[in-house]
């Protein structure tokens, strides 16, 4: 019994923390010579002590007590330390998940410990033990508690340990039965190497997620054409294109590395020509896609078109710069560690890129008077830094384009330049006549507002001609009939720039004429499901709404079609 005086340390308590969670003893008696056992790892770096380490109090000052473990040479000077009470939830307009501090326990993280439960036992390691294991009630406890002792000279059991206490796991037997001896393991872990070092060089010559990418890119420029015009879906179906025959290429060579690599023969030499064959084919081939990437004539007045048309632009050159990184890097051999390294070293080339008309340096719209052109586009851009307005609403590129081509010199003539409606002209109107007007008397020039109008009067003839062939040949009818060939309704949309909710619309009033059947789009377990949820629903609620959580646009389009036919 240890003679000398006790000290009561008190922790400190604030806000909601119920007695119940306390983490440690909220009245702490201790005396010099007293065994502790700390109770949580130390937060300092290096760390002192760690949860369930046992040393004895030497003493203590005003906030510290000190305590020596057999293993260290100095005491520890021990501070109190702090728990909280955290409450965590959702904030629902972020759906981010956020902690709420309720209250705090503040006390020494120490406890007596003149014995130690085997639940806290667990990693670590004493010279002697007493262990007292009767009341253990898994096996597993007393595996803990005869394990902890360095020798059996160290061990002394103080109570019998029962039968039932100490068992045979039949689940360690079944693995001890089926183990491998070392050259059936050596085997083993070499098949596994060779087929781990197949699928990480598969991995560099797998385009598909570039070529997904790229689809998504022209589809959803295409639903935006009126923005781009018709030169950007060029520029995309080339680099479409590209990237379909390098896949390809990709497909077909990953097939040639797999035979060289099966049946577990290394077959270095043969592996080292394809890949240095594949160096010189693939980096031809993403050189002159990132240069076509770079040759981009798109331009728009929407800034939200321009953020995605730019996020998919940048995506596309990040994997054509990276899989070209790593092909090259690996012309003169293949190894995993080599595979990390240089997706590891990968740098993106800088580049710099925007197709939103207000930032770009050298506009792309072509003009007969390139210099008033860009005289217009300042005053544009200064306009839209004055008043805050998108570019759209002051002046897009194809109205500066017109401007500079013909020259208007009234109000009247620039209400017949496109985007230029009698709101804007007044707003807008005068200032940009001004520019155009001391141009023209600069330069000697007259307005060419009559070329124009017969410009317009073409288009309205082409327009009319086109409008005639479109009812000769029904742009549903179309769909229809590409469809029936066997292409889908992804590529359907990419080929006549329009969007994949277009063609869906299509090919619905063929499924409500029983020319197409809905389950050729939507599993027939899914259109029963569609209309149970349609029956169960309020009747006032669109269709759309009533589905929108649980099927795509177009699958929405095609269930409408399908309940059509099955009411007529």
């Amino acid at each position: 019994k240890i003679k000398s005086g006790t000290k009561i340390f008190e922790a400190v308590v604030t806000g909601d923390f119920p007695e119940r969670s306390f983490p440690a003893d909220d009245k702490l008696e201790l005396k010099i010579g007293a065994k502790v056992m700390f109770l949580r790892n130390d937060s300092e770096n290096p760390r002192r002590f760690f949860n369930g380490k046992i040393g004895q109090i030497t003493g203590w000052d005003k906030d510290i007590i000190r305590v020596k473990c057999p293993e260290d040479n100095e005491p520890i000077a021990v501070l109190p330390v702090e728990w909280e009470n955290i409450r965590y939830q959702t904030d629902e307009s972020t759906l981010l998940v956020k902690e709420d501090v309720l209250g705090t326990f503040r006390q020494y993280p120490l406890r007596l410990a003149w014995a130690i439960t085997i639940h806290k036992s667990q990693g670590l390691t004493f010279d002697k033990a007493v262990i007292d294991a009767e009341s253990a009630f898994a096996a597993g406890q007393v595996y803990v508690a005869l394990s902890r002792c360095r020798s059996l000279e160290g061990l002394v059991l103080q109570s019998k340990i029962n039968a039932g206490s100490i068992q045979n796991d039949n689940e360690i037997l079944r693995f001890s039965s089926r183990h491998l001896n070392v050259d059936e393991l050596e085997n083993r872990f070499s098949s596994s190497r060779q087929e781990y070092f197949l699928s990480l060089l598969l991995q560099v010559f797998d385009f598909r997620q570039m070529l997904a990418v790229s689809g998504r890119w022209l589809t959803s420029t295409a639903d935006a054409e009126t923005s781009f015009g018709s030169e950007t879906l060029e520029f995309l179906r080339n680099i479409n294109a590209q990237i379909n025959a390098i896949h390809d290429v990709g497909a077909r060579f990953g097939t040639q590395i797999s035979q060289i690599l099966k049946h577990n023969e290394f077959n270095h030499d043969a592996l080292n020509l394809r890949l240095e064959a594949a160096d010189t084919y693939f980096s031809e081939k993403l050189n002159l896609l990132t240069d076509t990437l770079r040759q981009s004539p798109a331009t728009t007045d929407s800034r939200e078109n321009a953020k995605e048309f730019d996020q998919y632009y940048l995506d596309i050159f990040t994997f054509a710069a990276q899989k070209k990184h790593w092909i090259s890097g690996i012309r003169d051999g293949f190894g995993i560690e080599k595979y990390f390294q240089l997706r590891k070293s990968f740098e993106l080339p800088a580049i710099k890129y925007t197709s939103y008309s207000r930032h770009q340096k050298q506009e792309k719209l072509s003009s007969r008077r390139p210099d008033l052109m860009g005289i217009l586009y300042e005053l544009r851009n200064s306009i839209v830094d004055d008043t805050g307005l998108p570019v759209y609403m002051v002046a897009g590129s194809h109205s500066i384009a017109e401007m500079a081509d013909y020259l208007p010199q009234t109000k009247s003539d620039l209400l017949k330049i496109s985007g230029f409606g009698e709101a804007r002209v007044a707003k807008f109107g005068e200032l940009f006549l001004e520019e155009i007007r001391d141009y023209c008397l600069e330069n000697g020039l007259t307005s060419a507002m009559d070329e124009l109008a017969g410009r317009e009067k073409r288009k309205r003839k082409d327009k009319k001609e086109k409008s005639e062939k479109k009812i000769k040949g029904s742009s549903a009818l179309l769909s229809f009939q590409e469809y029936k060939s066997g292409k889908s309704v992804e590529k359907i949309a990419a080929e006549r720039s329009l969007s994949v909710g277009t063609i869906y619309g299509h090919l619905g009033r063929y499924v409500t004429k029983g020319e197409l059947t809905a389950e050729e789009f939507v599993p027939p377990g899914e259109l029963q499901r569609a209309k149970s949820i349609l029956e169960k629903t309020d009747e006032d609620v669109s269709i759309y709404s009533k589905l929108k959580e649980h099927y795509s646009q177009g699958e929405i389009t095609i269930i409408s079609a399908w309940l059509r036919k099955e009411q007529s």
